[in-house]
């Protein structure tokens, strides 16, 4: 009967621990990962907004929704309905977009660089109207998006500027 000499045992042992360690390396960044990719998910629905408003020439906005009891924080693009009776219905959900759930844990803060669009041809503007809001014409209202976690600032915010484009600068000069 024979057994396993410590070579053969240690060896093993370097084998396993190798592949723990690559496991652990795929797995402990997942949250930075997932982090990374709601960011590029959110620049590309960005970019996919303004060019379906600019084809369309239709304003359509970013709503942004709070955690709410049973739904997680997130955004929907909504479309302007000039055709609504009340101011509420005004902005309704874009069916051709999904709701977009963020994270647990993770929001937005959306905050105005300028007044909205006071041109009345642009797209009649109420209290409802959200702060994404691209005009069709190739205009938008700038703004700074910053994405959070916990509260805590996530990266580098987004900016969308007056011209439509999104950038991680306020300037608009580098990403579309």
């Amino acid at each position: 009967m024979r057994g396993f000499t410590l070579i053969e045992l240690m060896l093993v042992i370097v084998i396993i621990g190798v592949f723990a360690s690559m496991v652990g390396l795929a797995v402990g960044q997942s949250a930075q990962r997932e982090q990374r990719l709601v960011l590029a998910r959110l620049e590309d629905d960005l970019a996919l907004v303004r060019l379906e408003s600019e084809e369309q020439m239709q304003p359509l906005g970013v709503r942004w929704q709070l955690p709410r009891n049973d739904q997680p924080a997130g955004y929907q693009v909504v479309r302007l309905d000039p055709d609504a009776r009340e101011a509420a219905a005004r902005w309704q959900a874009d069916p051709a977009f999904a709701f977009r759930p963020l994270p647990e844990g993770m929001g937005a803060q959306v905050s105005a660089l300028a007044p909205q669009q006071p041109d009345p041809a642009a797209a009649p503007l109420d209290a409802q109207a959200p702060v994404l809001l691209w005009y069709g014409n190739g205009e938008a209202n700038p703004a700074r998006i910053q994405l959070l976690q916990d509260q805590q600032p996530l990266g580098e915010p987004l900016y969308v500027a007056d011209t439509g484009r999104i950038s991680h600068r306020e300037d608009g000069d580098d990403i579309d």
